[in-house]
């Protein structure tokens, strides 16, 4: 069922917010192509979140993000919308982040965690949380395994990828080209927030081209 800003705001609990719809003032989730399934954690001061289709666009403050219908995470947001923390549970997503001086957000994955620091970046979850993929699409992204507590540093002008294993174990993305995103993509989400991707295109020439239409 979906439910109004006012009702949800009333039973924090769940609802779904269509496009172009605002969650709060205080709770600038906005979604701006598909719809969101959300579920209020109060205590927690999180949200529950899934997508109903491939595409969905929402963004958070400053913060953008491109999922798949397969997508559930959950999401914490600071006042004034900055994106706290993201858990990534299924499926997959891709985002932007604004640029954050002295802080950082947190992304955490089945098999690790990430801190951004502001990154264009694109993870997915294997359905048996066998192994996590991450690509730094530019930025910087500090990675440290939950089993052995390996550590890794992804800093990239222009893709860098890796998988990480439930054993705790970082290997080479087996793909040969960024897996399931593209530059067009990232050009859309940045737009969203009037921004450009911070990237060093090799000859000033966009590589990976998305097949299918964009969302926006």
């Amino acid at each position: 069922m979906c439910l109004s800003r006012r009702h949800f705001t009333a039973l924090c609990g769940a609802a779904c917010l269509l496009p172009h719809q605002v969650l709060s003032e205080k709770t600038p989730l906005a979604t701006l192509h598909g719809a969101l399934d959300i579920e209020a954690f109060k205590a927690k001061q999180s949200l529950r979140i899934s997508a109903q289709k491939d595409q969905t666009v929402f963004t958070t403050g400053k913060d953008a993000f491109l999922v798949d219908e397969a997508f559930e995470a959950e999401i914490t947001i600071e006042d004034g919308g900055l994106t706290k923390s993201l858990a990534l549970i299924s499926g997959q997503v891709l985002a932007v982040f604004e640029p954050r001086e002295n802080r950082q957000s947190d992304l955490l994955l089945p098999n690790a965690t990430g801190s951004i620091r502001g990154t264009g970046f694109f993870s997915s979850v294997s359905d048996d949380h066998e192994f996590d993929y991450l690509c730094c699409c530019y930025g910087e992204i500090d990675i440290a395994t939950k089993i052995n507590n390996n550590t890794k540093t992804l800093m990239t002008n222009y893709h860098n990828a890796v998988t990480i294993s439930d054993g705790g174990q970082f290997g080479k993305s087996p793909f040969g080209r960024p897996y399931q995103h593209f530059d067009d993509e990232l050009v859309m989400l940045e737009s969203q927030l009037e921004r450009r991707p911070h990237w060093q295109l090799p000859n000033d020439i966009m590589k990976f081209l998305a097949p299918h239409k964009l969302p926006l």
